[in-house]
């Protein structure tokens, strides 16, 4: 059996590194029962010169889609969604690396092997840090990444990241969108709770790894912590209680696995928990002020990437 592929990049201002990710794209290997048709390069009306460098690529694949207005990433997903024809469609962020050449396969193999299956999430580690902020970041999503291993087997909302995710098609066909597109949030906790509350499964897909930038400057992180924060407010009011379940933290293995890395950067971890009370209340404040369209994240995009035998270690 052969299955269509087709793979999207949500794409705003990402002039820095989309001929970088649309090569790494280009250059994925799949395997023969995979048809790769389409490589669509959703452009969120950019203001810069991201359309131009992702129509100037010669591959007949590629298909360069600019709204006429901007839909933000939640309305960027139901557009892709709702228009996509296929068996699996692939969605990335602009801001990431696949350096890892069957990176894409592996997903597209884990969400065809089980009919059950709807919803898949690669796995994603930070670039080296070059700032103290993307340090101490870098200290807590090891610690969140300790945690979130020894939950439910990986396959837990915490593995689960926007920045690259696989849906099969039934599932595809069963998403009900909001009306209201504030209401997805960051759009990947929508989909993980869509997937369970329409009788799917989620799986987390590890055998290959994607790469990207950390927040580098205390704006870019509050906004960024923010608005993840932020979400769990508005998916328990869109789909109440199994909010709560899959949110849920083993807060004993948390508190162990960030005493584990206090010990391996103090001043980082330090700065993390005292931070912390200040990004709840902007997070909360977040829900009294919703729009579809996040701040850019800036520093987030400029990965000037490494060469592959040099990326850092988990």
């Amino acid at each position: 059996m052969s299955y269509r592929i087709s793979i999207a990049i949500c794409a705003y201002n990402a002039e820095k590194n989309i001929e970088q990710l649309i090569g790494d794209v280009i250059a994925q290997e799949m395997s023969s029962q995979f048809s790769l048709e389409r490589i669509i390069v959703h452009s969120d009306c950019s203001s810069d010169r991201t359309e131009n460098i992702a129509s100037a690529i010669p591959d007949a694949r590629i298909r360069v889609v600019r709204p006429q207005s901007r839909r933000g990433f939640a309305g960027t997903v139901k557009y892709l969604c709702t228009s996509f024809e296929g068996d699996v469609l692939v969605l990335l962020n602009d801001d990431i690396a696949i350096p890892h050449i069957g990176y894409i396969d592996g997903l597209c193999r884990a969400v065809t092997g089980h009919p059950s299956l709807g919803l898949v999430s690669g796995d994603i580690l930070p670039f080296a840090p070059r700032s103290f902020v993307e340090r101490a970041l870098v200290s807590s999503t090891k610690a969140y990444r300790y945690m979130r291993s020894r939950m439910k087997n990986k396959h837990n909302k915490f593995t689960c990241d926007g920045k690259v995710l696989a849906l099969g098609n039934s599932f595809v066909r069963a998403i009900k969108f909001p009306d209201a597109f504030e209401a997805m949030g960051n759009v990947d906790s929508f989909l993980y709770l869509e997937c369970l509350t329409k009788g799917f499964r989620y799986a987390f897909y590890e055998e290959g790894v994607a790469w990207y930038r950390m927040p580098s400057t205390m704006k870019d992180y509050v906004a960024w912590v923010s608005r993840n924060d932020g979400n769990y407010y508005l998916m328990k009011k869109y789909f109440g209680d199994i909010t709560r379940r899959e949110y849920q933290k083993p807060m004993a293995l948390y508190a162990y696995a960030m005493l584990r890395e206090f010990f391996k950067n103090p001043i980082g971890s330090l700065f993390i928990i005292m931070i912390k009370p200040f990004i709840l209340l902007k997070a909360r404040r977040m829900r009294a002020s919703l729009s579809p369209f996040w701040e850019v994240i800036s520093t987030t995009k400029d990965l000037k990437r490494p060469p592959v035998d040099k990326l850092p270690k988990e």
